[in-house]
């Protein structure tokens, strides 16, 4: 506990009175200084509670080393595509080194301040003296501990000697010489007041907070072996990276008649003369004038296509209520060639002609029956075709050719059918 402040010793009486002023002499040559007289004796200081002397000042103690990493647990064995073995624990982390302080040293006790001396007459003022050498600094005592004595009660203060009479001014004399810078000697240190009652006094603001000590890391512990690799799991199925498609309309399309679509329905959603209209280009019945004309669409051969994945050509047709009389199949041949750039294209060579060349078998044909006069229904129906990825390999252009041929048997329909749109489907490759 901070001890009590201990009580303030009385002051002393002022040093003598002041001795009465001297009449001021006649000015002429200044008379020498005089000596500066004694100082008067200054009274004892109350004598200051002996502070308590702290502990010396403890080394803080080094942080300890930061305990070694545990090992890796083993890498558990990778199952057949499945979970992947469990990593072993990490080793616990060693316990960080207490931060110890020690106690700080006690302050060493303050001298008593010596008697001043009376102060003497003050003469002509002469040549500034040289000054006197400094008194070498004492050395630092120990710090006190931590107790503070109780504050004695202030002394009565001395009484004031009276002033002498002023003379009258005088001449001002010469000035004299600089007289010896004379130091009173240091008086006697007072005796040392009582300790104060051990009595805690408030507490006092908390002070900054130190800097804190960062400890040296330990060394990292050695990383466990690493477990027996498992099995390598079967290879999952191939599935690229989605499917995606591309289309080209009756409008893309062309043949040998005309550049753009050779059949508009008008009636299909709405019969005024304002109304949505589907284009898409027939296929007449073999053996009549218009049967066997090609319908061909070129397109760019997707960079993204995977040659590996299954690829197929949908064939997009529309059936109308034509009042078909015989037959309701059909067959229709598709001609496919795809080139690289600087590649010449045609029959004669270097050229090869088409790639490849299939049929999509019979198709059975079915007119819609819910037509009601002028308003005209349409069937959709889809027929479907493999194209060999293989032959896509290093190419960027493409060429489709499309034809109706007679049934490989049954009865072939004896109206037209109308190819509206041509779908390229295709899995994504992943890079």
């Amino acid at each position: 506990m901070t001890g009590a402040t201990g009580s303030t010793g009385a002051t002393g009486p002022s040093g003598g009175m002041t001795g009465p002023t001297g009449a001021t002499g006649s000015t002429g040559i200044t008379g020498n200084t005089g000596a500066t007289g004694a100082t008067g004796a200054t009274g004892s200081t109350g004598m200051t509670g002996i502070p308590g002397i702290p502990g010396p000042a403890g080394f803080t103690g080094a942080t300890g080393p930061t305990g070694p990493t545990g090992a890796t647990g083993a890498t558990g064995n990778t199952g057949a595509t499945g979970a992947t073995g469990s990593t072993g624990n990490d080793g616990a982390t060693g316990a960080t080194g207490a931060s110890i302080t020690g106690a700080t040293g006690s302050t060493g006790a303050t001298g008593a301040t010596g008697a001043t001396g009376n102060t003497g007459a003050t003469g002509a003022t002469g040549d500034a003296g040289n000054d006197g050498a400094t008194g070498a600094t004492g050395a630092t005592g120990a710090t006190g501990a931590s107790i503070t004595g109780a504050t004695g009660p202030t002394g009565n203060t001395g009484i004031t000697g009276a002033t002498g009479t002023t003379g009258s001014t005088g001449a001002t004399g010469a000035t004299g010489a600089t007289g010896a810078s004379i130091t009173g000697a240091t008086g006697a240190t007072g005796t040392t007041g009582a300790t104060g009652a051990s009595i805690t006094g408030a507490t006092g603001s908390t002070g900054n907070t130190g800097a804190t000590g960062t400890g040296t890391t330990g060394a990292t512990g050695t990383t466990g072996s690493t477990g027996v690799t498992g099995a390598t799991g079967a290879t999952g199925a191939t599935t690229g990276c989605g499917k995606s498609q591309l289309f080209i309309n009756a409008f893309q399309m062309g043949d040998n008649n005309s550049s753009a679509p050779d059949t508009s329905f008008r009636k299909v959603y709405d019969t005024s003369a304002k109304g949505p209209v589907l284009e898409a280009r027939s296929l007449s019945k073999t053996g009549e004038p218009a049967s066997g004309t090609a319908i061909g669409a070129q397109f760019a051969i997707p960079q993204d296509l995977n040659t590996s994945s299954p690829i197929s050509l949908d064939i997009h047709l529309f059936i109308a209520a034509n009042g078909g009389t015989s037959g309701n199949l059909a067959n229709l041949q598709v001609q496919a060639d795809y080139e690289a750039s600087g590649a010449e294209i045609g029959g004669s060579a270097p050229a090869t002609g088409f790639a490849e060349t299939l049929t999509t078998g019979n198709i059975t044909i079915i007119e819609p029956i819910g037509s009601t006069p002028p308003q005209q229904n349409l069937r959709h129906i889809v027929a479907s075709v493999p194209l060999n990825g293989s032959k896509m390999i290093g190419k960027n252009w493409g060429y489709l050719s499309l034809t109706r041929i007679a049934p490989t048997s049954g009865t072939e329909y004896n109206k037209n059918i109308y190819l509206t749109v041509f779908q390229l489907n295709y899995t994504r490759t992943c890079s």
